[in-house]
């Protein structure tokens, strides 16, 4: 599919499979994106948390295996799955900065949903930034810098309120939501419509 003339805008997270398996999704399909992550929802809505019982998390760690296989995704559940988030968000807003952000996220999510590899660690870290095309020893920097987690979360707020995003992935196409992976296919026949259009 050729690009689309406006970008999707595709908030992720880290920490979900689904967002991971979206994203592979999206660069398959050749689809223009801007990646904005999702670190905090809009005021008025409560944070998401996708594993709210034991019952649920069960069925998401079921799921995700089922669903990458499904994909032809190699995938194996990162052990610890909850971790310090902000470090690799913040490597991700270099990343933006410097465009390399998609590099940066398929790399990160490959560490994470692949190779069971801890992506708030240094050396995971400086390993991702460096397939991705960004300096180790400015990652290491970026990491820990509450200015780049500013810059996040002013990069979130241009469009958090208008496109409402609840969870992830999310995507927006000319104002249009779309939630969840298994929403792609609606989301790509509405690009197709468009460039027909």
């Amino acid at each position: 599919m050729n690009k689309s003339i406006e970008p999707v805008r595709l908030y992720f997270a880290f920490r979900s499979p689904y967002s991971w398996m979206a994203t592979e999704r999206i660069v398959q399909e050749g689809i223009s994106v801007d990646p904005i992550a999702f670190v905090k929802p809009p005021a008025d809505t409560p944070p998401p948390n996708p594993i709210t019982s034991p019952a649920k998390g069960a069925y998401v760690a079921r799921d995700v295996v089922r669903l990458a296989k499904r994909l032809g995704f190699d995938f194996a559940l990162p052990d610890p799955f909850d971790i310090d988030f902000v470090r690799p968000n913040n490597v991700f807003q270099l990343a933006k900065e410097e465009d390399r952000a998609l590099p940066f996220m398929l790399a990160a999510y490959r560490a994470r949903f692949i190779g069971e590899r801890n992506i708030s660690e240094d050396e995971v870290l400086c390993d991702i930034a460096v397939e991705a095309g960004l300096d180790p020893d400015a990652t290491l920097v970026a990491a820990d810098s509450a200015d780049l987690r500013a810059r996040s979360l002013m990069e979130l707020e241009k469009t958090l309120e208008a496109d409402r995003p609840f969870g992830v992935p999310f995507f927006v196409y000319q104002g249009e939501p779309f939630w969840g992976q298994d929403r792609i296919d609606l989301l790509l026949e509405t690009i197709r419509l468009s460039a027909e259009g």
